[in-house]
């Protein structure tokens, strides 16, 4: 999406067939009457972004526990002695772990933060069918530069060769088909809401003028979506 299209002020008007937008709103309607707008979240204020990093997380570490506590039981189903010593180095080793995970997080989150000027931007296309979505330039850039060091880093080690190319081919683009979505939780107070594919979990971030309308067509145009709404 090109930055100038926020600049057409003219194209706010909703043409035949497409909803009314709220009066003033930063929502504007390209030629193929799809909606475009600029989601922008201030990075000190919204810790929408840090609460999936922080989720994302917990879930990874919640299976390396399971996967810990799966081989302690089947030495235990086998009738092999489980010491407490070995018990307790593995609660050791996990904790160290755990805080080495945590303070990773917690530097490359305020670290990509500080890139970004604690201010976070996305671009999204919407109309009938779905939603798109794309990093902002700015964001988009940054993101190329994390993959790419991630790669090298990983490369140089010798290691996850499959992992770093991966990541150093991703993108920061993505779509949700409303016809695949089944959860749809709208968060006013982060104007934010959270769109759920079996595969796929999109954040869409709005302005809080825009934040009904936006939520609204989603809700609508998602026929297998449990909708949630927190005030």
């Amino acid at each position: 999406m090109d930055d100038r299209a926020y600049d057409k002020q003219e194209n706010t008007a909703a043409p035949g067939g497409v909803r009314a937008l709220p009066e003033a709103s930063s929502i504007f309607v390209d030629d193929e009457g799809r909606y475009c707008w600029r989601g922008t979240i201030d990075l000190h204020e919204n810790p929408t972004i840090l609460l999936l990093i922080v989720k994302i997380m917990a879930g990874i570490m919640g299976f390396i526990a399971l996967v810990l506590a799966s081989f302690v039981l089947l030495d235990v189903l086998r009738g092999k002695l489980i010491y407490s010593g070995d018990v307790w180095m593995l609660v050791k080793i996990y904790a160290l772990v755990l805080f080495a995970v945590t303070i990773i997080t917690a530097i490359a989150y305020y670290g990509y933060a500080m890139f970004l000027g604690w201010s976070y931007s996305a671009d999204y296309l919407m109309d009938e069918t779905g939603l798109i979505f794309q990093a902002a330039p700015k964001e988009a850039k940054v993101l190329k530069d994390v993959a790419k060091a991630t790669a090298l880093i990983t490369a140089m080690i010798g290691r996850y060769g499959l992992t770093a190319a991966s990541i150093a081919g991703s993108s920061d683009k993505a779509a949700s088909r409303f016809s695949r979505v089944f959860r749809v939780k709208g968060i006013r107070e982060h104007q934010c809401i959270k769109v759920s594919e079996p595969f796929l979990y999109n954040q869409v971030y709005v302005t809080k003028r825009d934040y009904d309308f936006v939520y609204g067509f989603i809700r609508d145009h998602c026929p297998r979506a449990k909708c949630v709404e927190v005030k």
